[in-house]
């Protein structure tokens, strides 16, 4: 989906490369431990990030409005 919105490149280059994770239990043991290249995926992308890209490309067909809330319906 991100390859044919056009952004999956520079999501890439933006990706974080993930973040290893390890597990540990009540006694301190660690069961499990699964590398960044793993635990992140195909890829890892701060949420800011995403949505500056994806706001970048949709501005020029999109209106956006901040600051507003809906109060009834």
């Amino acid at each position: 989906m991100l390859e044919r919105m056009g952004v999956l490149d520079e999501l890439r280059a933006l990706g974080t490369g993930g973040s290893p994770m390890t597990f540990v239990d009540r006694r301190g043991h660690q069961p499990l431990h699964l590398p960044a290249d793993f635990a992140g995926g195909d890829v890892e992308v701060p949420r800011g990030e995403i949505a500056q890209v994806l706001y970048q490309r949709s501005l020029s067909r999109t209106a956006y409005i901040f600051g507003d809330s809906i109060t009834a319906l």
